[in-house]
């Protein structure tokens, strides 16, 4: 397990409480303390580790699971891919998958069984990958040379090849999910399904304020789903899939008004 700092743990405890609404007032109930105690623990005093499996206890979580939020937050725990790594990924990106899988906690055998690929096309992508030193093979171990998965270069080959990958499976994931909206005609069921193209025009600085409120609550939202992929007891789990695109663009852009006429022009009757 990674060395973690007393207050990387008392924060990752409270985005976990914040995630699940939970209170000092109702720690300090289940631990029968004080909430000035729970406050003091919780700010100026080490957290002790028998205090710490209580407090995991009572929000279902393992210590284990705290670390990974932690380091699922942290941009300065995660490198970056080479050049080379990402030339290679960007044409072959079935070895992206294949690495994605690994740092998802996924073995060989479960990747081979989950794909329904053969032994020796499990090893070669295994042995690539060494190749490029993005893992390590140790007497049949696989050994992943970083805590989280690399991220790419800013504006390199492999960003642009994800963002074609992730505009076109989505739109046609969402193409098929409205197809089944409309045919299962059970508002309920869908409730919270939501899609909207809008056009709006403001000024720069009110844009940015919005879009900096609009990454705290995606941001809130994530850190939601992150804990409760963690939790064993969740009633009516749901996956929702966010697909959300905004861009600024001038006034008399050509595709800006491509979008004001999605419908087609109007023209003369005959």
């Amino acid at each position: 397990m990674t060395k973690l700092t007393s207050e990387q743990i008392k924060e990752a405890v409270k985005h976990v409480m914040k995630a699940q609404n939970k209170s000092y007032g109702e720690l300090a109930e289940y631990l029968e303390v004080s909430l000035p105690t729970v406050k003091r623990f919780m700010s100026k005093e080490e957290l002790s580790l028998s205090r710490l499996l209580q407090i995991c206890a009572w929000l279902e979580v393992g210590i284990g699971d705290l670390e990974k939020l932690i380091l699922s937050g942290d941009e300065s725990e995660r490198v970056q891919f080479t050049e080379a790594q990402e030339k290679f990924l960007a044409q072959n990106p079935s070895y992206l998958s294949f690495l994605f899988q690994l740092y998802a906690d996924e073995t060989p055998d479960g990747i081979q069984k989950k794909y329904g690929i053969s032994k020796k096309s499990c090893d070669l992508y295994l042995l690539r990958l060494e190749r490029l030193d993005l893992l390590t093979l140790k007497a049949g171990k696989v050994r992943l040379p970083h805590k989280t998965f690399p991220k790419p270069i800013p504006y390199g080959v492999l960003v642009k090849h994800q963002y074609d990958q992730v505009l076109d499976t989505g739109v046609n994931l969402f193409k098929r999910y409205n197809k089944t909206k409309i045919a299962r005609k059970n508002p309920e069921y869908d409730k919270g399904s939501h899609g909207v193209l809008g056009v709006h025009e403001v000024s720069r600085d009110q844009y940015l304020a919005w879009h900096e409120k609009f990454k705290a609550l995606y941001n809130e939202f994530t850190l939601m789903s992150a804990v409760t992929q963690y939790q064993k007891n969740v009633k009516d789990r749901k996956t929702v899939v966010l697909m959300h695109l905004h861009g600024v663009f001038d006034n008399q852009d050509p595709e800006v008004e491509g979008v004001k006429n999605m419908f087609g022009n109007v023209t003369e009757l005959k």
